[in-house]
């Protein structure tokens, strides 16, 4: 009987140990949620746009504030411009008691690239016609080297287009279309296109709703 008992407990034993060591192990603790992405706001874009004389008026509430303020305005070049001047050096020289006369010939060719930076230098109004001069060059000593553009004051929707004297005959793409000054001496003028290069400024349009409302508070008569 004795025995019996102990090979029971032993049998009991060996049960519970085997069960014990077939017990799967309990699940891992789920990882965490990965905090949400935070959310980017777009701003709109700069967009280029035509400079006219709607703009300007909408910009500056007198022409005395337009002529002190708008050189703070990026302005933009919409159209590639070449200029080319020539021109004669002559010299002298003395070498053994012999003179010698050299004359040098010179030809200076400026590119004013398209889509290229300036800053308006100087505004004018001369017989209703809006005058702009501005600088695209980046070194101070070339500070006066300037083209001019212009539109009519009368004109809300006029373009400011480049200003030069033309050569009063009809010339094909890659000709001369005039003169134009530019830091003092002249220059021969060639652009690509029908009409002249214009004027484009930085300009961004946005709409927004916006409702004053209010309760009155009455008023008592103390």
């Amino acid at each position: 009987m004795r025995k019996r008992y102990f090979s029971g407990i032993i049998l009991l034993t060996l049960i519970v140990t085997f069960f014990s060591c077939t017990t799967p192990a309990p699940a891992p603790a789920p990882a965490p949620a990965p905090p949400p992405a935070p959310i980017i706001v777009q701003t709109p874009p700069d967009t280029l746009m035509p400079l006219t004389v709607g703009i300007l008026q909408r910009l500056f509430e007198s022409n005395e504030q337009m002529a002190n303020e708008i050189k703070n305005y990026q302005m933009i070049l919409f159209g590639r411009i070449l200029l080319e001047r020539n021109y004669t050096q002559s010299t002298n020289r003395l070498e053994s008691g012999k003179v010698t006369f050299e004359d040098v010939h010179v030809r200076d060719e400026i590119t004013v690239p398209d889509q290229v930076e300036g800053q308006t230098m100087e505004m004018q109004i001369v017989n209703n016609e809006i005058i702009l001069s501005v600088c695209f060059e980046r070194e101070d000593r070339y500070a006066n080297c300037q083209l001019q553009f212009s539109s009519m004051a009368g004109d809300p929707e006029g373009y400011f287009y480049l200003k030069y004297s033309p050569n009063g005959k009809a010339v094909s793409a890659g000709d001369a279309r005039g003169i134009v000054s530019y830091g003092g001496p002249e220059y021969s003028i060639k652009f690509t296109g029908d009409k002249s290069p214009y004027l484009l400024i930085k300009l961004t349009q946005k709409d927004t709703d916006r409702v004053n409302s209010r309760t009155a508070s009455g008023r008592k008569i103390q």
